[in-house]
């Protein structure tokens, strides 16, 4: 639930910002992977369902004794597939193939929309990496370099007021 949270509200910065200089974002399509597979969420009309979405589903987990025991639990990659942004009287279809930018329109995307989704997709590489190495065991309490990183430099981020979902997880299978 912590990689789910920090990449679902970077995807949601990204998205806003995007919105904010070219114009309507609709369409969006996210996709979660976990060991056991890929699993697409639903598709969001708006930014604000997103936003909506992740405040329901992914709030800031509180803990009793973070001395002693993990934020992660549960946890899978996100990343965003696809999405629209009204263009005049044109709809420009964005995609996400292999962490990088496709659209048939491409040139109709502005500088800074091409360097908000480069800098997600180099995000999403770097969560990638640290899902891969991080290491968070509660008996014995065992965290490693990866664990800290996410946790300090990510996670304590996604804690902010337009976010302000926040309790206590139970993570047993």
């Amino acid at each position: 639930m912590v990689f789910e949270r920090i990449m679902l509200i970077d995807i949601y910065d990204t998205l806003k910002d995007i919105e904010t200089n070219e114009n309507t974002v609709s369409s969006i399509l996210i996709n979660r992977t976990t060991s056991k597979g890929t699993k697409t969420l639903q598709r969001f009309d708006t930014i604000s369902n997103l936003k909506t979405y992740i405040d329901a589903n992914y709030p800031y987990r509180k803990l009793v004794n973070p001395e002693s025991e993990c934020f992660t639990c549960h946890e899978s990659l996100v990343s965003l597939l696809n999405f629209s942004i009204r263009h005049n009287e044109d709809v420009i279809f964005v995609n996400n193939v292999r962490s990088e930018l496709q659209s048939a329109k491409d040139s109709f995307l502005n500088k800074t929309t091409r360097d908000a989704l480069n800098t997600l997709f180099k995000k999403y590489n770097q969560m990638k990496t640290i899902y891969t190495k991080y290491i968070c065991n509660e008996v014995p309490y065992e965290t490693n370099k990866y664990y800290d990183t996410l946790i300090n430099n990510y996670y304590v981020n996604t804690r902010r007021p337009d976010f302000p979902g926040y309790k206590r997880i139970d993570c047993i299978q």
